[in-house]
């Protein structure tokens, strides 16, 4: 019997569910203000957090504030029937019939912007006119290379990779990605969320680069690339990316910028406080993409 002390999850993003369905153990690997890392062995990196914001990848829970305090790093967990149980502190999480969390349906056909998305800058710059990495999204609406904050020389590569989107090939596209792979600083390195953020746009928009089977030697190339070079959890977000998934914030902007509508400003907003400065390098990425 379940108590109103006890901490539930309310959704698990379907590829978390597969996760814990087939690992049985796994060991917290960082711990923020917002949630906490668990990496099952071997496998994709899932995230639980009492924020409400919904991701393939996260398990949302309902707990009081504070209960995570006895949890802490390296501690191993193991996944038995419907609880998640942490070894050390005894810390049980439910997963008895959660919602499970999934994105919406790849979108239709692009509508094109008249402006050429010049205007999410504009908008974006009203929101946060200090922010450090505003560059990036200088650099993809204008095509003018912008020097960016602790990553040398991006500004060049991105030049490059968006035209290799427009006009290059696949191989041209992959060593595009891959040129930034690992580039920056975070716990999700920038120009992994970069990577995200162009991956994911391709797949919701079906983009056709010269064949049917070019994304998937593309989408192969890239996550082998990011295996060898960057963190799992960007591993593991391009995982995803190439699957058409992420959380629900960046899709909401996402689909909204492949339907052509205007993006209102709480979206944004929202995208753009996903992690430290990811949600500002992922609306690079997607807008890199689009046509």
């Amino acid at each position: 019997m379940m108590t109103p002390a006890d901490i539930h999850a309310t959704s698990i993003g379907h590829i978390a569910h597969q996760v814990l369905r087939r690992t049985p153990a796994g060991s917290v690997t960082g711990i923020t203000s917002q949630g906490i890392y668990l990496q099952p062995g071997g496998d994709l990196t899932l995230y639980l957090t009492r924020d409400h914001f919904r991701g393939p990848l996260t398990i949302n829970i309902r707990c009081e504030s504070g209960r995570f305090s006895s949890i802490q790093p390296g501690e191993a967990a193991d996944f038995i029937e419907d609880k998640l149980i942490f070894e050390v502190s005894g810390q049980a999480i439910h997963l008895y019939k959660p919602l499970i969390w999934k994105p919406p349906s790849l979108p239709g056909l692009i509508r094109q912007t008249s402006d050429g998305y010049a205007s999410i800058f504009h908008q974006v710059q009203a929101l946060h006119p200090e922010h450090p990495y505003l560059p990036l999204l200088e650099i993809v609406t204008a095509g003018e290379p912008f020097l960016v904050k602790d990553i040398p020389g991006i500004e060049h590569q991105l030049i490059h990779l968006s035209k290799s989107l427009g006009t290059g090939t696949p191989s041209d596209i992959i060593s595009g990605m891959k040129s930034i792979l690992g580039a920056g600083p975070g716990l999700t390195p920038l120009g992994d969320d970069i990577v995200v953020g162009v991956l994911l746009a391709m797949t919701r928009t079906r983009k056709q680069v010269y064949g049917p089977g070019d994304m998937i030697h593309i989408d192969h190339t890239v996550l082998s690339a990011a295996e060898e070079t960057t963190t799992t959890l960007s591993w593991s977000l391009l995982n995803c990316a190439i699957q058409g998934n992420a959380d629900e914030r960046i899709i909401r902007v996402l689909d909204g910028l492949i339907a052509g509508r205007e993006i209102p400003d709480r979206d944004l907003e929202s995208l753009l406080n996903w992690g430290s400065s990811s949600g500002m390098a992922v609306l690079a990425g997607m807008l890199l993409a689009l046509p």
